[in-house]
């Protein structure tokens, strides 16, 4: 009895080889992260300066990040897994700026610091009883009234600030593009979740599907972006800290490269 359903999409088997290779780079990318911790052995991070404990920190917080997007890309969260690969672009923006102008930086991520929990207190105390209770409320108002009096200059962290005129520079087009399709609720993003059919019908779609291109895109990216964020580390303490699984994540990246050439004119890194 012939089914009424239409038979499967053939899958292409370059697609499928393409996807795996892509999708291999981000665990061994995580694990160059790891090394490059292990590498410290257990030293006392207080043995470093400021500047460079963000760095470590920087590295840290890519473990996590890089391990959320592999978990995401392969459960076809290409949502998810695009704004935490965003994530990576910050990761190596704020790497960048430090290896640029380290002390400039640390101000402005004091002035965030403080920026962040005046406006947070802010909001708290304008609510006022129906809120908070009155003694937290007082006490808020004194923490605030103390953070300005300290730090009468506070502004946000500024991506595009941080990145001008680093190595990071021109990684701010990839950053927008996350942005702009994955991260903000904008009309970019929403169009991947309400679908206009061909009879003019709008669906909505909960979970939409990833092209191989754009998994393919998000992988390489957070590949890349952790790549030069453990270069710039490597960089900043003058050593080879990590260097072996550095050198093997950019061996194999290579490789991909080679294999699928990025295509020219757009910010596809595959």
């Amino acid at each position: 009895m012939a089914s009424d359903h239409p038979p499967p999409p053939k899958v292409d088997p370059n697609e499928v080889e393409r996807l795996r290779a892509h999708l291999n780079l981000v665990p061994q990318a995580r694990v160059a992260c790891l090394a490059m911790i292990d590498a410290m052995g257990a030293t006392d991070l207080n043995d470093f300066s400021v500047p460079k404990q963000t760095v470590f920190g920087l590295v840290a917080r890519s473990v996590g990040n890089l391990q959320g997007v592999d978990l995401l890309l392969r459960a076809e969260r290409i949502v998810e897994a695009r704004t935490i690969t965003r994530c990576l672009v910050e990761n190596l923006v704020l790497l960048a700026s430090i290896y640029a102008r380290p002390d400039r930086t640390l101000e402005e991520l004091q002035r965030d610091f403080v920026k962040s929990r005046v406006v947070r207190a802010d909001i708290l105390a304008k609510g006022g009883s129906d809120v908070i209770e009155p003694e937290q409320l007082a006490r808020l108002q004194a923490f605030a009234s103390d953070l300005r009096g300290r730090h009468p200059k506070t502004s946000y962290l500024n991506q595009t600030r941080l990145a001008a005129d680093t190595f990071a520079e021109g990684a701010m087009a990839t950053y927008s593009l996350l942005s702009d399709d994955a991260a903000h609720a904008t009309v970019a993003s929403l169009a991947r979740h309400i679908l206009l059919q061909q009879s003019g019908a709008r669906e909505l779609i909960p979970y939409p599907e990833p092209s191989v291109s754009e998994a393919c895109h998000t992988a390489a990216t957070a590949t890349n972006m952790t790549l030069g964020l453990l270069l710039g580390s490597r960089d900043i303490f003058g050593n080879a800290l990590g260097e072996q699984d550095i050198l093997k994540l950019h061996t194999e990246l290579s490789a991909v490269k080679a294999r699928w050439p990025p295509r020219p004119g757009t910010l596809d890194p595959t």
